[in-house]
């Protein structure tokens, strides 16, 4: 277990890497962002740690990047609409409200492309069918152990302080 924040906090670097590549025409200054964002301490920490962060920030960052490669190209496949939705829904299923955090303007912004241009409705549809299978799939899994879909096994164990937000330490 404990090579899991490594190998995400690697991948969280080289997705940074592929979304500074795409949105900052000069190579030699994505190549410093990444590097910055790789052996920043605060990810350095978090990558060492067994904490659930790193993993959330990967499938962030990999939202982020369907999310660039989709709204790049005029004529990109709605696979990539399809992968943002989907590690937005994976990351949902992990810490909930960060997902929403990025999903809400994420989903926004492709409502506004799709109102614009109705042919991008494919996009659209790909993006809200993919993040929805990771939640049900959540929602299914808590009522099963649970009894409650929206009542997650982590808050029966440490109870009602330990909810979605803020909370005091597990230790």
């Amino acid at each position: 277990t404990w090579v899991v924040g490594p190998l995400f906090g690697a991948a969280s670097a080289a997705l940074f890497w592929g979304i500074a590549r795409r949105v900052e025409p000069r190579p030699a200054i994505a190549l410093g962002a990444a590097l910055l964002f790789a052996f920043a301490p605060f990810v350095v920490f978090l990558s060492g740690s067994h904490m659930n962060h790193v993993p959330v920030l990967t499938f962030l960052l990999l939202a982020i990047y369907g999310l660039v490669r989709q709204t790049a190209d005029e004529n990109a496949h709605p696979w990539w609409a399809g992968l943002c939705g989907a590690s937005l829904g994976i990351a949902a299923t992990i810490r909930p409200l960060d997902a929403v955090a990025f999903a809400l303007p994420a989903g926004l912004w492709m409502l506004w492309r799709t109102i614009q241009r109705p042919s991008r409705a494919t996009e659209l549809v790909a993006a809200g069918v993919t993040i929805a299978l990771p939640i049900a799939g959540m929602l299914w899994y808590n009522a099963q152990t649970t009894g409650n879909p929206l009542l997650f096994p982590y808050e029966v164990l440490w109870g009602k302080a330990h909810g979605l937000g803020f909370h005091r330490a597990p230790w």
